[in-house]
């Protein structure tokens, strides 16, 4: 009896993280040359994204929110500017370190491009891991950002968005 108790117990826990486990699932963008794991189905909205010397390009956002857990990557057009491939991942990383304290900066190969993971400490108590790349002339800026209470134990989940991320045909 005391068996099976444990047995149902272990199911039950089991389940949810299970259900949580199956909700991911692979997006793939050929018109925008990438593909990502969300934890839930992504909105796509367009809007600007602004370099730190204050030049404001057109850009796109896939988004979703699941759990304190918001997930996004921004492909911003960098085309009409002069900025090269190491300068417009370097003027990423500074602006997006005026969010708060970088805490880890790598250099990370994706599909043989070039490009940075980041874990940033915001300012408003949230986390991220991000990744920057800059492919034919479009920068790309994914963003795990687990928000307060207790950043720190969803950090897994923004791990796993990181590291989903793959270039199609760049």
């Amino acid at each position: 009896m005391t068996r099976l108790v444990l047995l149902v117990l272990a199911a039950l826990i089991a389940a949810p993280v299970t259900a949580a486990a199956q909700s991911w699932r692979a997006y793939s963008y050929p018109e925008a040359g990438f593909g990502v794991h969300f934890p839930a189905e992504p909105t796509v909205s367009n809007g600007a994204y602004r370099t730190s010397a204050g030049v404001s390009v057109p850009a796109v956002t896939y988004a979703a929110s699941v759990d304190n857990v918001a997930y996004a990557v921004t492909i911003a057009d960098l085309s009409k500017t002069d900025m090269a491939e190491e300068a417009a991942i370097n003027d990423a990383v500074k602006t997006l370190g005026q969010a708060g304290k970088i805490t880890v900066d790598v250099e990370e190969r994706v599909n043989r491009h070039y490009g940075r993971q980041l874990s940033l400490e915001r300012k408003d108590g949230s986390r991220s891991t991000l990744a920057v790349f800059f492919i034919s002339g479009k920068l790309y800026v994914l963003d795990g950002k687990a928000l307060p209470p207790d950043p720190v134990a969803r950090s897994n989940r923004t791990s796993r968005f990181q590291q989903s991320l793959s270039f199609i045909n760049p």
